[in-house]
């Protein structure tokens, strides 16, 4: 167990496993999916951590104690009859530890790494250290939760607009939203939306281009 493993970074990678974002774990929603990695989440900062279940509770939405040790046993019990989440609850706590190595090791140059490997793959992906890999790996995690941010505060802002504001403005914000939408379905290795129709145009879009694939667990 360990005091430095920050338990944020627990939650997003929870969340990047299942396919949602920090938000899903953190909020009230409840499907089966968002409340499986809420009970993984709380279960692997227990474990990683040992910190007290009204403190986990606190990270999680200021959830009751009570509501982190029911998640907790459910998810002690689930591991013993479920090989692909038990797999997936030691990935996660792994993971944390390697995490804990690169922190420990110093601020690594993640654009840099990056670039190298774009530059000459073979040798630069190679050559990369464990611990630059983790610290790429979190870096992408840390990117699309700011992507995620900024993609809800992008959709909040087009509800604003009115469909016939065709403004230099609100044009642009449209852009960015699309752009935004875009780089995440990238990010999840999922193609990229179609492009909307021009502002004039009748349009109405429903769809979901973020809805990822589910991971299956038993019920409670």
């Amino acid at each position: 167990m360990s005091t430095t493993v920050r338990v944020e970074d627990m939650i997003a990678a929870a969340a990047t496993a299942f396919g949602i974002t920090y938000r899903d774990i953190t909020s009230d929603r409840r499907t089966r999916r968002e409340r499986t990695a809420r009970m993984v989440a709380m279960y692997t900062v227990r474990m990683a951590t040992g910190l007290s279940y009204p403190m986990i509770g606190k990270a999680f939405g200021s959830r009751d104690h009570t509501t982190v040790m029911h998640s907790v046993r459910t998810i002690e019990e689930k591991i013993q009859t479920d090989p692909s989440l038990a797999a997936l609850v030691n990935s996660l706590i792994q993971a944390a530890e390697y995490r804990e190595l690169v922190v420990a090791r110093g601020t690594v140059n993640v654009l840099g790494l990056a670039r190298q490997i774009i530059v000459n793959p073979r040798r630069a992906a190679i050559s990369a250290s464990t611990y630059e890999v983790v610290a790429l790996g979190k870096a992408l995690i840390d990117l699309w939760e700011v992507a995620s941010a900024a993609e809800v505060l992008a959709a909040d802002v087009e509800v604003m607009l009115s469909q016939d504001d065709d403004s230099p403005a609100a044009l642009r914000m449209r852009a960015l939203a699309g752009a935004i939408r875009n780089e995440l379905c990238v990010l999840a290795g999922e193609p990229e939306p179609e492009a909307e129709p021009a502002p004039d145009a009748d349009r109405q879009d429903n769809s979901d281009p973020l809805e990822p694939n589910t991971l299956e667990t038993s019920d409670e």
